[in-house]
C-alpha cells in the first residue's frame, strides 16, 4: 500500500487529518504532517472527480455478452 492508498482509507474512515499524519508515521516510517496528508488527499479527489466526469479517463462498460473459451 502507498502512501496515497493510506491516506485515502483514513480519509474515508473519517479520521482527521492530524490523527491520520501520525497513523502514516507510524505505519509507513517516514514523518507525516497534516497539510501533506491534506494534500494527498485534495489530489486524490481530484483525479476522483475527473474519472467521475468522464474528463481524463474514457467510460468503458463491460460488454453485455461474454463468451467462454475451450
Amino acid at each position: 500500500m502507498d502512501v496515497g492508498e493510506v491516506a485515502v482509507v483514513l480519509y474515508a474512515a473519517g479520521v482527521s487529518q492530524r490523527k491520520a499524519a501520525e497513523v502514516m508515521s507510524l505505519l509507513l516510517g517516514h514523518r507525516y504532517t497534516h497539510e501533506t496528508v491534506s494534500a494527498i488527499t485534495d489530489q486524490v479527489l481530484e483525479k476522483v472527480k475527473a474519472f467521475r466526469e468522464g474528463g481524463r479517463y474514457p467510460r468503458r462498460w463491460p460488454s453485455s455478452t461474454w463468451m467462454a473459451s475451450s
